[in-house]
């Protein structure tokens, strides 16, 4: 598994961006397993711990405070 060069989070090969610190990652084709997370901005399938979206940047801090 990739590694966020930033802050070393473990990225999925599908990441766009760190959903732990936001920074640039290598686009990678697969599919993501995860839990839905209501009101992301692309609807991808996210994990509610992450801060960000993964797949588009989307901030998802406000999502889990709700």
């Amino acid at each position: 598994m990739r590694q966020c060069s930033h802050c070393s989070f473990p990225l999925r090969q599908s990441f766009a961006i760190c959903p732990n610190c936001g920074m640039p990652a290598p686009v990678a084709q697969s599919q993501v397993s995860l839990r839905m997370t209501e009101g992301t901005a692309c609807g991808q399938k996210v994990d509610p711990g992450w801060k960000a979206c993964a797949h588009c940047g989307a901030p998802l801090g406000e999502l889990q405070a709700a």
